[in-house]
């Protein structure tokens, strides 16, 4: 691991603003998961072990238009493809073995092998610190995010049976006011 005081600010400013922008929108994942029927232990899961936006999105989406869980597991390999093949051109830039293997493996994403591949004319050095800073940048913020969106959709009623019980309520209070309009015949 690069020591702090060795870290280039350039670097480190792109790649910690990128990771919090994108960060913000597990805000969506987080509430759609849960009004998709997840809980949110189960979203908090989801984006720890998966982490990878689009396949996620794409789970909970199948999942919860009734689709089964071979469809969403399917649908989500087919977009986290590209994962891998970030995977062997980082290869040579990253140059990791055991367990840091597989840790890159796990923040390989597109905006860290954007930032990486970004900073090939700076050298080798700040490839590889875009690219970490980067990935556990997105990881950390898209999970606190998650938690926040999936916190913040538990709290919210049912909006459709809200919806429902407001518009016969309306409907009611329109017939009353019809009745009450209506000339009495004495």
């Amino acid at each position: 691991m690069t020591p702090v005081s060795s870290i280039n600010r350039a670097t480190a400013t792109k790649s910690l603003s990128l990771a919090f922008a994108v960060g913000t929108y597990a805000l969506a994942f987080g509430a759609a998961s849960v009004a998709a029927g997840f809980s949110i232990l189960q979203t908090s899961l989801l984006s720890l072990l998966l982490f990878s936006g689009a396949s996620q999105f794409a789970v909970i989406g199948v999942i919860g238009a009734g689709g089964t869980a071979l469809t969403a597991i399917a649908t989500s390999t087919l977009l986290g493809f590209r994962n891998a093949l970030y995977g062997i051109v980082m290869t040579p830039i990253l140059q990791v073995k055991g367990f840091k293997k597989v840790v890159a493996a796990q923040i390989t994403i597109d905006e860290s092998t954007g930032v990486a591949l970004g900073e090939e004319d700076r050298g080798i050095s700040l490839q590889r610190q875009g690219f970490w800073l980067t990935g556990f940048g997105v990881f950390f913020f898209w999970n606190i995010f998650t938690v926040i969106g999936a916190l913040s959709a538990s709290t919210i009623k049912n909006p459709y049976r809200d919806w429902e019980t407001d518009r016969k309520s309306t409907r009611l209070n329109s017939s009353h006011l019809k009745l009450s309009r209506m000339p009495s015949s004495a």
